[in-house]
């Protein structure tokens, strides 16, 4: 049997193997028959299968036996990025290590250099406390050597730190990621200021994990300035013959600065440069699945929440079921690095959903992305505590949606109390949760007729968004959203002039929006304005009727038919009574 027909019965049977366990054996057989080069085969053939389980476990048995010989094969094949061969990676990279640390006379550049593999491989595994270990350990060894040699071990130094700053972001650890990432920034700039062609690229890619971080601490303008930099940079790199090499970054760049841009409102701009992103993302998912396909997920999710953010609410709806897709096939083989995405995707899924009808269906992702951030904050509180909040949040408004309001109260409740938990901050991330939080429990107080306990928590909100709105114009959609409920809240109590402020303070707001970026909030004024017509209708009727008719003349006949339907409600009472008889309108 020739290389080539070892590969294609690999294939076959790793095919199979998940469905009929009886081929697992025979794989078996196959490796112990053709030794080292069954390692070199299934290494190829693992990352083209649906399934590569019990070829990868054939595999694994396959290293231990063959020794140095089949760990230096897979070294050699195996991809940068790969799901399918992550653990063998590992156990490679270990081995490998092992065998180095056993020499007498052992090159400590060497042992820097394969701490420096391990430690990317164990964060790609999931193991990104292991991978931290592994990458100090590393950047220890290269500062030591840099100092009699700086030419050629700076930039390994700079590589650390960028390791190290990616490990300490997914252990949660925001302020120390960003200091190691600007301090790889730092040293990449002093190394392309002395050699612009070799460290274009290094550079960039320092720039991206930089602008994620800055992002992290919600220093959304820095994070946009230096992405922009990052994708700049790789646009020359791209146009200077480089596609091939730069098609993955590039990528990833565009994508990032696409979340960067939404953060800051800009979401006519992020749209269209995450949807390039996607292309070049399918291109490289299709080649190399096992490699590009959680990139393609990712950037998935970024252009459904942006279509939501605009009222593309069907598109929205498709690109967010898109998303669970994937990241439910990636999570079933590979739980420990993808649950944490899918239970993002599937609380993304339910915000977006509930607007086009599918109320049920966004309870049932609401449900079950709550259940997978309980598991997670259960085996790492520091991480996803937050997040378990955020997935109450959802929940709450998914069982408001349907009218239990017990559950909803009792889920939104679970959610401040988290929030309130993570206080003091300065953290605006929880801030604005909290803000959101409350805001919703607003909601679900007043529904109950409970409408002093409403305006309260609505007052809260008002306040949080308010001083965060005062630091970042990104927040003001938010803003106006909790000044609305706020007006809602005081009406329910009579408070008819002080809900007329309220509602006229969201109204200004969102007109400010609006006239930045036109394609936003257009609904969210329409039902602000019916709000502030609603308060004033009392005492200026034809005010009233004018907030009504802008109000109606920015509905959608078919996304806001029911909005439309009341507000024609209103103005014809307020014809029919007149001027004498002034009516009540509909709060919304």
């Amino acid at each position: 049997m020739n290389d080539g027909q070892l590969r294609q019965a690999l294939t076959v049977m790793g095919r199979g193997a998940p469905r009929h366990p009886r081929l697992t054996g025979v794989l078996t057989e196959v490796s112990a028959r053709t030794g080292a080069r069954f390692v070199e085969a299934a290494v190829t053939v693992a990352t083209r299968l649906e399934d590569p389980r019990p070829l990868v476990g054939v595999l694994r048995e396959a290293v231990n036996e063959n020794g140095d010989q089949a760990v230096n094969l897979v070294l050699a094949q195996i991809p940068d990025t790969t799901l399918a061969l992550a653990e063998l990676a590992v156990l490679a990279n270990e081995r490998a290590l092992e065998a180095h640390l056993l020499l007498p006379d052992r090159d400590p550049a060497v042992t820097a250099h394969l701490l420096n593999r391990l430690a990317r491989r164990l964060r790609q595994l999931g193991k990104p406390h292991d991978g931290l270990i592994a990458i100090r350990q590393s950047f220890d060894l290269y500062r030591r050597l840099a100092e009699t040699d700086q030419e050629t071990y700076l930039t390994h130094c700079m590589s650390a730190l960028h390791i190290a700053s990616l490990c300490l972001s997914d252990l949660g650890e925001a302020e120390a990621a960003a200091d190691h990432a600007e301090r790889a920034v730092i040293g990449y700039r002093g190394l392309m200021a002395a050699r612009p062609d070799a460290y274009a690229s290094e550079l960039a890619n320092s720039l991206n994990t930089l602008s994620n971080r800055y992002r992290a601490l919600s220093r959304h303008r820095e994070a946009v300035d230096t992405a922009t930099e990052a994708t700049q940079l790789y646009i020359g790199l791209w146009d200077s013959g480089h596609e091939t090499t730069v098609m993955h970054d590039l990528a990833r760049s565009l994508n990032n600065l696409a979340v960067h841009l939404r953060a800051t409102g800009d979401h006519a701009a992020a749209l269209e440069i995450v949807l390039d992103a996607i292309d070049l993302r399918r291109r490289l998912a299709d080649h190399q699945p096992d490699a590009y396909l959680p990139d393609l997920a990712s950037t998935l999710n970024t252009k459904a929440l942006l279509l939501e953010d605009i009222d593309r609410k069907e598109e929205a709806a498709e690109a967010a079921a898109e998303t669970i897709e994937i990241y439910r096939r990636l999570a079933m083989h590979r739980p420990e690095v993808f649950l944490s995405d899918l239970a993002m995707a599937l609380n993304n899924g339910a915000i977006i959903s509930a607007p086009v009808g599918l109320t049920a269906e966004s309870l049932a992702m609401a449900e079950e992305s709550a259940t997978l951030y309980r598991e997670l904050a259960i085996r790492d509180p520091g991480v996803f505590t937050q997040d378990l909040a955020m997935a109450f949040n959802t929940k709450a408004l998914a069982l408001g949606r349907l009218g239990r309001t017990e559950e909803a109260l009792e889920t939104i409740n679970a959610s401040v109390e988290i929030r309130r938990s993570l206080l003091p901050t300065e953290d605006r991330e929880i801030l604005s949760g909290l803000g959101a939080a409350l805001a919703n429990l607003g909601v679900r107080l007043r529904s109950m007729n409970r409408f002093e306990e409403a305006a309260a928590n609505s007052e809260e909100s008002v306040a949080v968004f308010r001083e965060l709105a005062a630091q970042e114009d990104g927040y003001r959609s938010r803003l106006a959203n909790a000044l609305n409920g706020l007006a809602l809240a005081r009406a329910s109590l009579g408070l008819t002039a002080e809900s007329a402020a309220a509602a006229g303070e969201a109204v200004a707001v969102y007109r400010a929006i609006r006239e930045d970026q036109p394609s936003l909030c257009r609904r969210d004024l329409a039902a602000a304005l019916t709000n502030l017509a609603a308060a004033v209708n009392g005492e200026e009727p034809e005010r009233a009727l004018g907030l009504l008719e802008e109000a109606l003349q920015l509905c959608d006949p078919v996304t806001d038919a029911a909005l439309s339907g009341e507000i024609l409600d209103s103005i014809a009472a307020l014809r029919q009574s007149g001027p004498d008889d002034p009516a009540d309108t509909v709060n919304r």
